[in-house]
């Protein structure tokens, strides 16, 4: 991904017209470059629970990270003791 809030969130809708299409139920993003700065609100995705399942860098740098998307109303339960 390469940074999903770079350049004003540009590619959330793309994620968007995607999920459109394909209708996901769940999806995980890699390099989100995400820290504590950027805020669930800011990377939502409509149609997919506000609770984001994210593991951003240890150092709170916008480096690596991962998040979790699910749609809104499945059942899905953080295992943290897994990660």
């Amino acid at each position: 991904m390469n940074s999903i809030s770079a350049r004003g969130q540009v590619k959330i809708p793309v994620i968007e017209a995607y999920n459109s299409v394909h209708r996901y139920d769940i999806f995980a993003i890699s390099e989100t470059m995400l820290n504590s700065t950027v805020h669930n609100d800011d990377i939502f995705i409509e149609g997919f629970s506000r609770e984001i399942y994210r593991s951003d860098h240890v150092n709170n740098i916008r480096s690596g990270g991962v998040c979790i998307y699910y749609r809104e109303g499945l059942a899905v339960h953080r295992r943290k003791d897994l990660e």
